[in-house]
């Protein structure tokens, strides 16, 4: 019998394959179930099974492949068998259908698609297949495979397979093999981290990745760059070839799951709850549906129904994902009604008033708290800014503060500044949290100019406290560029400020950055007078990160005086606190101070951990100067383990990271390093 051909790249389901093959193989008769969401790759894996060369030595040619797709009911399967096994139409062909294949010996049944006549709204017409499956099911010569969107097994038969018939995307390794041999096209570094994302973007949904392939592979084809700008724009409707069918379009696939949805039920509440589950990229979790259960009439019993026909899945802690192109086809086919949009946007900006604004003993465990919304989060404040209100305002501050000790962006504040026009208040505020992001991110002339614009609306305003600590932090920036004079008058400018309104641990503040600014200008005596008034008053104040950051300085300046036991004992208490508070950047710092220390005191194997770990430390929260300074230490380390070579490439290093963030003293240094070791 003519069987379909199995696909020509066949990645990342070998495991699947071959305990189905086993299954079949070593049992007279199997029952094998092959779910999942459309365009996951059912069909495929079944086609390669029947064409297994060890189901082919048993089966031979007692093969059959059935397509569900063009029929209607269990009756029409049973002709369309009867024709395969050249049985003649007749009132009892069921009877004879089973007759048949109890006298030819094993037999194996491919059925394809099954839900095109079972996931129906006509409870006969399913029930009736139901019935024709046992009655397959009973014949013990006869082996059954099914494929079937959905995650439902039909009931009353002994699935060999039960606990492993749902089929999940592939892998990234897969994915990319997937890729590449559809597409057979050669990748340089640049275009395969660019191929990462884009998979990554789709989930490696398999049908999306091939049609991905074929898109690169056609006579005009496209890098994954440039395919990953076209599905930034087009989302879904980039997922189709020109060919016609859903084998070949992401979006027919996808539409016909959600065709058989709403033929199974009258209820618009699973729609409902898809488009609300559609505006959270990392899921509903069962803490956002339980606060959202008011507004739906059954939302337990809608989210059970978009599981059974696969458009969504359940995580083990209950949490409710989409598929990235499943995600972005119903974002575009199926508002949100404005009732659900509404209470997901009030519970989000609830969830952004509880984000920690200051590294105190409280930031890590709320931290926990908030940090898994996150991504869900930052997804509904981009809908949301250009229409801003004070909630919205003061959630992407809290957002942008927040993501300032983990890992600094300042995507959602530069979205909103647009909009700010005529508020003056929360431009300041915007400005402010942008700047301090932007001087982890090493954009040091662009957070001057966010500090210089914020304090002179604060001024203006005559918010006295806003001002003075813009200019406190543009000081900390200009001393980071070797600015020393332009940061003492901004330091200055800050204290007086502080000073005028009596805001002491704001004055301590400014004494700290003062410490470290004496201290680049050789003044030790000066830096050790600040630190001392400022560790008191902070440590009066319960203010343990500050406290740190005072510590921190002081051991630098133990270490500019050789004085390393000192050094590292401040280094070391100064790491304990910020471990404790979950601050990663001054852990990333004072563990490259102390792998500092530990090379000056040529304890090279010391050296060598402890800057290994703060260099990935620094590239965790994408601190570009820490990792230049990591790597120029790596450097001294090298050459003064005499591993020239390894000095240079690590000077080199260093180099291009000054270079990339416009640090003119320290490439002259890396110059001068470099020409030492030529």
């Amino acid at each position: 019998m003519t069987l379909p051909p199995a696909p020509r790249v066949f990645h990342g389901r070998e495991a699947f394959v071959n305990a189905t093959v086993e299954k079949l193989v070593c049992a007279e008769a199997s029952h094998i179930a092959i779910v999942g969401t459309g365009g996951i790759g059912k069909t495929s894996i079944a086609l390669v099974v029947i064409h297994d060369k060890r189901i082919e030595t048993n089966f031979q040619e007692q093969r059959i492949f059935l397509s569900c797709e063009a029929l209607v009911d269990a009756d029409s399967v049973v002709v369309a068998l009867g024709t395969r096994l050249g049985l003649e139409a007749s009132k009892d062909l069921l009877t004879k259908v089973v007759s048949t294949i109890r006298t030819c010996g094993r037999l194996l049944l491919l059925l394809d698609n099954l839900e095109t006549i079972w996931l129906v709204e006509d409870t006969a017409r399913a029930s009736g297949v139901e019935r024709l499956l046992r009655t397959f099911a009973e014949i013990d010569s006869l082996s059954l495979i099914i494929t079937c969107r959905g995650v439902v097994l039909p009931p009353g038969i002994e699935w060999s397979n039960s606990r492993d018939a749902a089929i999940g995307p592939f892998s990234l390794q897969a994915a990319r093999r997937t890729f590449l041999d559809t597409s057979r096209i050669q990748l340089d570094d640049r275009e395969s981290n660019a191929l990462d994302e884009l998979l990554q973007a789709v989930d490696a949904m398999p049908l999306a990745v091939s049609i991905l392939g074929q898109l690169a592979d056609s006579e005009w084809g496209s890098s994954p760059s440039e395919l990953a700008q076209r599905w930034n724009s087009q989302h879904s409707a980039l997922l189709q070839t020109r060919k016609s069918g859903r084998e070949h379009n992401v979006d027919a696939s996808i539409s016909l799951s959600i065709n058989l949805l709403q033929s199974a039920t009258d209820s618009p509440e699973p729609l409902r709850l898809l488009s609300t589950c559609s505006m959270l990229p990392d899921g509903l979790r069962p803490a956002v549906a339980d606060e959202l259960r008011p507004h739906f009439e059954d939302i337990y019993g809608a989210r059970q129904l978009l599981r059974k026909f696969a458009l969504i899945n359940i995580d083990l802690d209950g949490t409710m994902t989409m598929l990235g192109p499943i995600r972005r086809f119903v974002m575009a086919r199926f508002p949100v009604d404005l009732k659900q949009y509404d209470a997901v946007c009030s519970i989000y900006l609830g969830i952004a008033q509880k984000l920690p604004i200051r590294m105190d003993q409280q930031f890590m465990e709320r931290a926990a708290v908030v940090a898994p919304e996150m991504a869900n989060l930052s997804s509904l404040l981009l809908l949301l800014v250009e229409r801003p209100t004070h909630d919205v305002v003061h959630a992407v501050a809290r957002l942008t503060n927040f993501s300032y000790w983990r890992q600094p962006t300042i995507m959602l504040v530069a979205a909103l500044l647009p909009h700010l026009n005529g508020h003056a208040n929360w431009k300041a505020l915007c400005l402010r949290v942008m700047g301090q992001s932007q001087q982890v991110l090493c954009d040091y002339r662009d957070a001057i100019r966010s500090f210089r614009t914020a304090a002179a609306i604060y001024t203006e305003l005559g918010d006295i406290n806003g001002a003075a600590w813009c200019k406190s932090n543009m000081a900390s920036v200009h001393r980071v560029l070797g600015e020393y004079n332009e940061a003492e008058i901004m330091l200055n400018e800050a204290l007086n400020g502080y000073t005028g309104i009596g805001a002491e641990i704001e004055e301590a503040r400014c004494m700290t950055v003062l410490a470290k600014l004496m201290r680049l200008k050789g003044d030790h005596t000066t830096a050790l007078r600040h630190i001392t008034v400022a560790t008191a008053i902070f440590t009066r104040h319960e203010e343990h990160f500050a406290a740190a950051q005072c510590t921190e300085t002081l051991g630098l300046v133990y270490l500019d005086q050789q004085n390393f036991e000192s050094a590292s004992r401040a280094f070391e208490v100064a790491r304990s606190v910020f471990v404790s508070l979950g601050d990663q950047y001054h852990r990333a710092q004072n563990t490259r101070f102390l792998g500092t220390t530990s090379l000056l005191q040529d304890k090279f194997e010391d050296a060598e951990k402890l800057l290994a770990e703060a260099e990935a430390l620094h590239s965790e929260v994408g601190d570009k100067l820490g990792m230049a300074e990591c790597a120029l230490e790596f450097g001294y380390l090298r050459r003064a383990e005499q591993r020239s070579s390894d000095a240079i490439l690590n000077f080199k290093r260093a180099r291009n990271l000054y270079e990339s963030i416009g640090l003119l003293e320290n490439i002259k240094l890396c110059d001068d390093e470099l020409g030492l070791c030529t």
